[in-house]
């Protein structure tokens, strides 16, 4: 079996006026993403361990 893990941490991004006040994710066409999204599995993970601690 094979998996695609698709982690878009970061792409919303700030409001711009230039775009209406949309963020550039908000007002760009995402036909595949959206394609993805509704044949797609959503699940949580944890990235790290106990031990590690982030930050």
């Amino acid at each position: 079996m094979k998996y695609l893990v698709l982690l878009g941490d970061g792409m919303a991004d700030y409001q711009l006026d230039e775009l209406g006040g949309k963020t550039p994710l908000e007002a760009a066409r995402t036909i595949h993403m959206d394609f993805m999204a509704q044949k797609g599995t959503l699940g949580l993970i944890d990235t790290y361990t106990q031990r590690i601690y982030a930050g």
